[in-house]
C-alpha cells in the first residue's frame, strides 16, 4: 500500500496554509483518476492471490471514469449481494448498473433485480422490472425471458 500511496501524492498539489498541509483534490478529474488507479492496484493484487471483496472494488471504480471496469464491478457486487441475500445492497448495484447499460443489455439485469425485490417483498417495483423487460423484448425475446424466469 505504501508505494501506492506515495505515488498518489506525488500526483497530488499538496500546500502549506496557516492551519497545516492541505492537499488539493478538489478536482473531480484527479479523484477519479486516483480511485480508478487504487481500483486496478487492488486488481492486480487478486491476480497475485489475495481477493478483496467485490464491493470494495465496485466503490473505487464507481468513482472512477472507467465505465467499462464500473458495468463489470456493479455487476460482480451486484450478483455476489443478491447470492448472500443483502438484498438492499444488490438492489443498489443493479440499479447503478442499470443507469450504465445500453436499453438492449438491461433485460438480463431487469430479471436479476427482478428476483432480489421479489425476495424482499416489494412485489411493485418487482412488476415494474419485469414489465419493463416484458415491454422492450420482441416476440422471440419475450419467450427466453419467460425461460429465464
Amino acid at each position: 500500500v505504501s508505494d501506492f500511496i506515495a505515488a498518489a501524492l506525488a500526483k497530488v498539489r499538496i500546500e502549506q496554509s496557516g492551519s497545516g498541509v492541505v492537499c488539493n483534490l478538489n478536482k473531480r478529474s484527479t479523484r477519479a483518476r486516483l480511485h480508478e488507479q487504487f481500483a486496478d492496484w487492488l486488481e492486480a493484487g487478486t491476480a497475485a492471490g489475495t481477493l478483496p471483496a467485490p464491493d470494495l472494488l465496485t466503490y473505487h471504480y464507481g468513482q472512477s471514469a472507467n465505465l467499462a471496469k464500473q458495468r463489470e464491478y456493479f455487476r460482480k457486487a451486484g450478483d455476489a449481494a443478491a447470492a448472500s441475500y443483502a438484498n438492499a445492497a444488490a438492489t443498489q448495484y443493479y440499479e447503478r448498473l442499470l443507469d450504465l447499460l445500453a436499453p438492449g443489455e438491461q433485460p438480463a439485469v431487469l430479471v436479476e433485480l427482478g428476483r432480489v425485490l421479489v425476495r424482499a417483498g416489494q412485489w411493485d417495483l418487482a412488476l415494474a422490472r419485469y414489465a419493463a423487460v416484458h415491454a422492450a423484448a420482441g416476440a422471440s425475446q419475450r419467450e427466453r425471458a419467460a425461460a429465464l424466469w
